[in-house]
């Protein structure tokens, strides 16, 4: 692949730069020659080995963990203080006094609690300080199970935490939302802003179309992400929580944060990472398979009628007797019930992970190594992924130097159409007779290149789709950040940060002459976008305390430059044949672009304490757009916090309730416009006349130069309490948030010479109920048996759209008239489309002919979001084995499922069996009211089906389900035999995905089956088929 100049040098000056940091961080430690080797063990009151325990030399960043025997060792000088801690107990610091061997007892301690979590900008905050919900993933609970995208591994583990699974394939998209959709956008997402060791990063998806017209996924901007380099992710829920990112952060926070050579122990440690994976179809398609190709309940006598009838299962029962097929060939008029398990092959993927850590007094760098390889579920199709990250750090007396930087490969070949029907492997598969293998389909083509059809309609031979269509995407990222932080006196600090995210892809694709469907030669098409986004943010801060009162404030300031470029070209087609390339095509289309834009940022944070048991937390941001009118570019957002651990405050039975908090907050955050909202685009044409550049209008809305920010408002209260000795804790809010004043492009008249008009309007209320719960039936230094649920249930209403506008169409099906609309007075995203034509007491009413008749066209169905969602975690620790399992389930939502219709239509569907041999009369009235007594013969079958097909009330299903999501077994290698090697730490782990479902309401597909990864939800059509995952995952280190 030929990359762009600019990025090569980017990438080159980055590499030079970081590898002069390391070099730089290596050598600027000198090493103490006091230093003597101490090893020791921490074990609980009972004598249980802990593990994970920091132990740290008092005063200085050189620091160990213990291993899975509780045992640690470190290098320090003779007379040393060690400092141990560990969550859920108290504190403990030993002299070392000369000693070689330590053991250290630590006490539980379930009043103080004092759980660390990561915040907004990066700020870690004591958690009984925060009067928000905050909720933290440790590594373990996303690399032990891993997922191609890391986004998957966090389903059903935090309450108020939506991830969708669209049917996009191996390396697709995922679609986040953290407490309900909160943008009427017909164009962006509900997405939260991702945040990566600081760098706020582009999550997006690269291009899938947003509703079931058909078209491929690229994924997204967080699938690149190493789960093997993540030490945390803290998904900052609420508009409080995220206040401090200002505009971006109106949908949310997740930061992660990776891992860096301050948790490895003292010298030189090395961890190897390495999984092995097998993901296959689980199939849950379950057609009729007593009736053959044919029409009218007869089969095909020829090929011409065998080509006619290519996709109609209205023949004969199936009696195997050699019958003509598409290709002239008679075969056996047989059920062929695996064709789904015979095209689609099993995925391999294996990922390793090397990383080399350095820990020192003042200095330490984390150097990673990550390498994957995948086979998708088509035999042309892989996906790669390659992963390099540096974390280093150094601290000369006050001052401190700290570098993060990510290099990311990812490169995809024949991703698969999804939605639509031609080109979509899929929609082929579901409409094949029932009787046709589809192995006799290869290769696909003749000879001569063009497609082996077997219909004479839209429908493509998938071998062709697999073999000859084709497709190819790369992604190139970096992000890089560099922190100088100086703290010249006691409690108070100066910080500056640069932080990049920078990536180029490109993609292409082409479709090669010789397609039945569209004979006109092919057609290719590329693309490349090339995106930069740098921050230049300073702060300074400074706490202190007097008696009972703290205090700790922070001021800062952010610049964010955006930058995008994109070029894209077209070409149909072909002039010779065989040759895929631009230059080959005789009509060429190009298109280029360029959006930049720039928001200015202050903001401010005071924290008040008393006593150590109440805090109340002010936050300000102000925010100046560049993309909004300069008269009305600005906004001011406050939040206020308020957290009250009432057990520090009053004398209670600590064996009956240890830690009771109770929190509240408010807080305002805003959002910006899309750049160039505010004038035309005005571009060159690609014709000339009499050799003039022809130039033209570019903008297809009306912009609008008064617009303004959005406003998103939101309170939260809140109550967590841990009861019973730790036998229980639990932590439960409620939530409300409104946003209004919402941009949004409106659909108008064509007869303006626009599709879209850029407006403030729209108001969106979300509010609900969230709850975790975690239970430890057992707890003993034998057996750990820990239980936890997460609940959440959201409610979601669009307060209004603005003006006259009562309904906004921003999705639909393939050919059907159904869509997916926002409208005024109903929760977000609808399902809209035909229904039965009915009487007052709900009879279906046919028509004189026997069918039934269609009735509204534009009727809710149904909503295509899950309005609750669950999750319930259970973890068995016994001795060195830990077995862990999850199921999660999603309730309340509707899908339309065009595979369904698509079923009925052409015969596969088992419902259709009904009225075969005998004919069928359907339950309901006639159009005078007397009871409908009309028989559709056998002949007309298929003609009563598809008109029951026509009918998108038939189609619309309850997409609730609850599934057994992962599990896995893993074994620690116990201290005994480790001290033998040269090994401090292994694990092996057995583990399972996607598993199955304990309730499924739907036939054939996937309740998860949606098209898209958009705020578009509730349409499937012919998606990528469902991955059951079996792997192995090897962890040493040394």
């Amino acid at each position: 692949m030929k990359l762009d100049k600019n990025f090569m040098i980017k990438f080159k000056l980055s590499s030079i730069f970081i590898c002069f940091i390391v070099i730089s961080l290596s050598y600027s430690q000198r090493i103490s020659a006091q230093n003597s080797n101490l090893r020791g063990t921490v074990k609980d009151v009972e004598g249980a080995p802990l593990i994970g325990v920091n132990v740290v030399q008092k005063g200085t960043t050189n620091g160990t963990v213990t291993n899975v025997d509780g045992n640690f060792s470190i290098d320090v000088p003779a007379n040393t203080v060690l400092v141990f801690t560990y969550i859920g107990f108290s504190s403990k610091e030993e002299l070392r006094n000369g000693r070689n061997f330590m053991e250290v007892t630590l006490s539980e301690d379930h009043h103080v609690l004092e759980e660390v979590v990561v915040t907004a900008l990066g700020l870690k905050r004591a958690e009984r300080s925060l009067g928000y919900a905050v909720s933290q993933i440790e590594s373990d609970a996303i690399n032990t199970n891993k997922t191609v995208n890391v986004q998957s591994a966090l389903m059903g583990k935090v309450a108020g935490l939506d991830i969708g699974e669209a049917a996009t394939g191996i390396g697709g998209s995922k679609r986040t939302v953290i407490r309900g959709i909160s943008s009427i956008s017909t164009s962006g997402d509900s997405s939260p802003l991702w945040v990566v060791d600081g760098i706020p990063i582009s999550s997006g998806s690269f291009g899938k179309s947003s509703d079931a017209m058909g078209g491929i996924d690229y994924g997204d901007g967080v699938s690149g992400l190493n789960p093997d380099d993540i030490e945390s992710i803290s998904v900052l829920k609420g508009n409080a929580a995220a206040a401090l990112y200002g505009s971006r952060a109106s949908n949310g926070v997740i930061i992660v944060t990776t891992k860096s050579g301050t948790t490895a122990r003292k010298g030189y440690s090395i961890d190897i990472s390495s999984t092995t994976s097998l993901s296959t179809i689980n199939d849950l398609t379950d057609w009729q398979y007593e009736y053959g190709q044919g029409r009218d309940g007869v089969r095909p006598t020829s090929q011409q009628e065998a080509l006619v009838t290519g996709v109609s299962t209205w023949g004969e029962k199936l009696d195997g007797k050699p019958t003509v097929q598409f290709d002239g060939i008679e075969r056996p008029y047989s059920a062929q019930k695996n064709n789904m398990k015979n095209f689609y092959s099993n995925a391999l993927l294996t990922s390793n992970t090397l990383a080399i850590s350095r820990n020192m007094e003042n200095t330490n760098f984390r150097l990673s190594f990550g390498h994957t390889d995948s086979k998708d579920f088509v035999e042309t199709g892989k996906f790669i992924k390659r992963n390099v990250s540096v974390n280093a750090g150094t601290q000369i007396d006050w001052f401190s130097v700290d570098l993060s930087s990510m290099y990311i490969y990812e490169g995809a070949k024949n991703r698969q159409y999804v939605g639509g029907n031609v080109r979509n492997a899929n929609y082929t598969l579901t409409l094949i007779p029932s009787n046709i293998n589809v192995l006799d389909m290869k290769p696909g083509y003749h000879p001569d290149g063009t497609e082996l059809i077997f219909t004479d309609g839209a429908v493509t031979n998938p071998y062709f789709v697999i073999d000859r269509v084709y497709e190819e995407d790369s992604k190139n990222r970096l992000m890089n950040s560099i922190t100088l932080k100086a703290e010249p006196f006691k409690d108070f600090y100066l910080q500056s940060r640069l932080l990049q995210d920078y990536y180029f892809f490109r993609r292409m694709n082409y479709q090669p002459e010789g397609m039945n469907w569209q004979p006109f030669g092919g057609e290719l098409r590329e693309l490349w976008q090339e995106f930069q986004e740098m921050n230049y943010e300073f702060t300074t801060g400074y706490r202190t305390t007097a008696n009972q009162l703290s205090f700790n404030a922070m001021l800062g300031g952010n610049i964010m430059h955006r930058l995008a470029r994109s070029n894209s070209d077209s070409g149909t087609p072909f002039v010779i044949p065989g040759i895929y390339t631009l230059n080959n095509t005789l009509t060429k289309t190009p298109s280029m672009g360029k959006v930049e834009s720039q928001t200015n940022s202050l903001f401010g944070m005071a924290e008040f304490g008393y006593n150590n048991y109440l805090y109340l937390t002010l936050t300000g941001r102000n925010d100046w757009f560049s993309t909004l009118p300069i008269d009305n570019n600005n906004l001011f957002y406050p939040s206020a916090s308020l957290s009250f651990v009432f057990t520090d405050a009053f004398k209670l039975p600590e064996n009956i309730i240890s830690y009771g908090k109770l929190r509240s907050s408010f807080a305002r955050v805003s959002g910006g416009a899309e750049p160039y909202s505010l004038d035309l685009e005005y571009g060159l044409d690609s014709k000339n006349y009499n050799g003039q550049v022809l130039q033209k209008i570019n903008s297809s809305e009306i912009p609008n130069k008064k617009l303004r920010p959005l406003i998103s408002s939101e309170y939260e209260i809140g109550l967590e309490s841990r009861l019973f000795n730790g036998l229980l804790y639990f932590d439960v809010a409620y939530y409300n948030k409104q946003v209004r004043d919402d941009i949004v492009s409106v659909t108008v008249s064509n007869t303006t010479g626009y599709s879209e008009a850029i407006m403030n309007t729209g108001n969106i209320n979300n509010y609900g109920v969230e709850a975790m719960v975690e239970v430890k039936p057992i707890n003993n230094r034998k057996f750990v048996w820990t239980s936890t649920a997460v609940f959440a249930k959201n409610y979601n209403k669009v307060i209004g759209l603005g003006g006259d506008i009562k309904s906004i169409q921003i999705g639909r099906a393939k050919n059907d008239g159904v869509f997916i609309n926002i409208d005024e007075g109903q929760p977000y995203g609808v399902i809209k489309g035909s229904v039965y034509k009915r009487d007052e007491k709900g009879n279906i009413i046919f028509d004189k002919s026997g069918y039934p008749i269609v009735g509204d066209g534009s009727t809710i169905l149904g909503i295509g979001y899950h309005d609750v969602i669950a999750g319930w975690t259970n973890k068995f620790d016994f001795g060195n084995v830990s077995l862990s399992f999850l199921l999660d389930g999603k309730f309340g939502g509707k899908i339309y499922s065009q595979t369904n219709r698509w079923a009925y239509t052409a015969g596969k569907h088992k419902n259709t069996l009904n009225g075969r041999e005998n004919g069928i009369i359907g339950v309901g009235v006639k159009e005078d009211g007397s009871v409908n007594d009309t028989r559709i013969d056998p002949v007309n079958i298929s003609s009563y089906y598809s008109r029951l097909a026509s009918i998108a009330e038939e189609f619309v299903f309850d997409a609730s389900y609850i599934k057994f999501r992962e599990i896995a077994l893993t074994y620690y290698l116990p201290g005994k035999i480790l001290q033998k090697t040269p090994l401090t730490r292994a694990s092996v782990s057995l583990t399972g995905r996607n598993l199955f479902y304990l309730m499924n309401k739907l036939d054939n597909i996937s309740p998860e089956s949606h098209v898209s990864s958009s705020n578009v939800q509730g349409l499937e059509n012919s998606g990528y088929p469902e991955a059951r995952t079996f792997g192995v995952n090897l962890n040493i280190t040394f």
